[in-house]
């Protein structure tokens, strides 16, 4: 079963260590899926789906079924990129800030999929 990005990141909010690692990156994730009409922003302050209160500090642009790869650990988030299946958008710094938050974002996307 594919979870959609608000679902997935309203339950990892939930999770007060992986709040607490965005705001004290000062990170904040609008997830886009242009063929879906679906645009999901996620900070510490919480989600909103539509538009973003204020711009993002990473944009990310992918399909529902390039979502379903890389959240289930199926297809890697740089090989997502390198394909073009996946769009990042901001700093390199920021993008590097993720790697040990994409092991709870996997776990959870288990958990709520199965």
């Amino acid at each position: 079963m594919t979870v959609d990005h608000r679902t997935l990141f309203g339950a990892l909010l939930a999770d007060d260590d992986f709040t607490a690692k965005l705001k004290d990156r000062g990170l904040s994730l609008f997830f886009v899926q242009p063929e879906a009409g679906a645009a999901v922003f996620v900070s510490s302050d919480g989600l909103v789906t539509g538009e973003p209160p204020f711009p993002p500090t990473l944009r990310f642009e992918m399909g529902p079924d390039t979502a379903h790869e890389v959240w289930s650990g199926r297809l890697p988030l740089m090989n997502a990129v390198v394909e073009r299946r996946l769009t990042i958008k901001g700093p390199v710094a920021q993008v590097r800030q993720l790697a040990d938050l994409l092991p709870a974002v996997g776990a959870k996307y288990a958990e709520l999929s199965a």
